[in-house]
């Protein structure tokens, strides 16, 4: 099983300790594979308003190809924490 481990925070600190200690328990219970997001390395734009995601779809937003990335992590595992 594939889980990904999205962290948002800039900062290494209590958010980090508790999905590290989730990891440490859950894969030494079974055959489980945590992946680490970390939102900090990716240069997201703020949503500009356009409106295009909704009238023309998704692939005409400015930050498509930023967001596509992450949306295919997301994608390819079996879970999210």
């Amino acid at each position: 099983m594939k889980i990904l481990a999205v962290m948002g925070t800039p900062r290494d600190g209590n958010t980090d300790e508790i999905v590290r200690y989730f990891e440490k328990v859950i894969t030494d219970n079974s055959d489980v594979n945590i992946d680490y997001l970390f939102l900090r390395d990716y240069s997201l734009d703020f949503c500009t308003g356009c409106h295009n995601c909704i009238f023309k779809g998704e692939n005409y937003c400015p930050h498509y190809l930023k967001i596509k990335e992450i949306e295919d992590k997301m994608i390819a595992v079996d879970g999210i924490i």
